[in-house]
């Protein structure tokens, strides 16, 4: 007997399923194995499906263009302990596929001691990725300095990025943002990899949007030539399509083009995609699909924020060419679409600066801060990571976390 399948063994002769489980419209089932005796007293299952829901419920509710995972907890306890009782002791997962139109996605977390340290089993099946392995399993071990819960979180979203990559690789950018932590960002590459090895040919528009999320990565740890690099090559998974993520492609190529001290080709890019017909005209309409495939249309909140997206990008492209008043036209129909758009009122901070207007620059900065924690960006954008600083003449990217203004 191997290490996954002697580990899997001890978990299930220590612990019980749990009656709590997690679901989405993707069918997705979480169930918790209760720890062993030998592990600490207080993390008990109950304990253990609090930790793991209160993690997952952080992951979904990162907001996203392309992708709307809806995995939450199921308030229909009673119910589910019916079916449990009905199945006597037998697996939820059975009985959810037995409810479902086809089988659930299934993840198993066990919590167990080995050689007197936390390990967690993290197991399960996937179902709508249509990848070559359809079960996973990976044993996760405590690192130095890390707490139990700490590690219980990460199973959680390791499970969560093996059945919705993209949810957990954007998950796991922002928390690399939001934490100045590496170890996110590497993890959030490793996933990348691996759905790169595993996704057939016919998946090319998923394989493209998880590319700009690691173009994404590379920005968060401030190599801007493998960023760029990074999303030149999603581009290139989308040979004549049209949709939101070829926007947002070229929008992040133009972003680290600014950064790079080349607005005119950020100009140029922007102005195609900006122009009657291209991809974020005035009537532009974004035709996308889930992440298991399922066509949808773009809602007008999202269209909005990919076309004021464009139009700051633009105004920051005319602000790095010296054309003030270019600048700020742009960045007042960036925010005239999206009030709250917190990088357009730091470009036109950066304008008034320009042009000497020190206390209209500090009042501009004054209602980021006020408004920072009503603003609520789609993450798959570089603008939702980081700012262009323009006020003097070389362009810096600064954290877009304005608390620190």
């Amino acid at each position: 007997m191997d290490l996954m399948a002697l580990a899997y063994a001890i978990m299930l002769a220590l612990g019980g399923v749990a009656l709590d489980a997690y679901q989405n419209p993707k069918s997705m089932v979480v169930e918790v194995i209760a720890p062993g005796a030998n592990t600490t007293p207080s993390l008990d299952r109950r304990f253990i499906s609090v930790v793991v829901q209160g993690e997952i419920d952080r992951a979904v509710k990162v907001r996203s263009l392309i992708t709307r995972p809806n995995i939450r907890p199921s308030d229909d306890k009673s119910t589910i302990e019916t079916i449990a009782e009905a199945l006597g002791g037998g697996s939820l997962v059975t009985a959810f596929a037995e409810l479902a139109a086809t089988p659930p996605s299934r993840l198993k977390i066990g919590l167990f001691n080995e050689n007197d340290k936390p390990a967690v089993l993290v197991t399960g099946t996937q179902q709508s990725l249509f990848v070559h392995e359809l079960q996973f399993d990976n044993l996760l071990y405590q690192d130095e300095n890390e707490t139990v819960v700490q590690l219980i979180k990460r199973a959680a979203i390791d499970g969560v990025s093996q059945i919705d990559p993209y949810l957990g690789m954007l998950y796991l950018l922002q928390e690399a943002r939001w934490k100045n932590d590496d170890r996110y960002a590497k993890e959030a590459l490793r996933v990348s990899a691996r759905v790169a090895s595993q996704l057939p040919k016919g998946r090319a528009s998923l394989l493209a949007r998880l590319t700009n999320l690691e173009g994404l990565v590379h920005l968060q740890r401030r190599d801007l030539e493998l960023a760029r690099t990074t999303f030149l090559r999603g581009i290139e998974y989308l040979p004549g399509q049209r949709g939101p993520i070829r926007a947002v492609l070229n929008m992040n190529i133009a972003f680290i083009e600014i950064a790079q001290g080349d607005p005119d080709s950020a100009a140029n890019r922007l102005a195609i995609l900006l122009a009657p017909g291209g991809l974020l005209a005035e009537d532009a309409v974004f035709p996308t699909t889930t992440s298991d495939g399922k066509a949808l249309i773009l809602g007008d909140e999202e269209t909005r924020f990919l076309r004021s997206t464009g139009l700051l990008l633009a105004g920051c492209a005319a602000l790095a060419r010296n054309d003030v008043d270019g600048a700020e036209g742009f960045g007042n129909q960036a925010l005239e679409i999206s009030p709250t758009r917190l990088t357009a009122l730091s470009l036109l901070a950066d304008i008034a600066e320009r042009r000497g207007n020190v206390a209209e620059a500090a009042r501009l900065r004054a209602s980021i801060i006020d408004l920072q924690f009503t603003a609520d960006p789609y993450m798959e954008t570089a603008n939702a990571f980081a700012t262009l600083s323009l006020a003097g003449p070389v362009p810096k990217i600064a954290p877009s976390l304005y608390i620190f203004y």
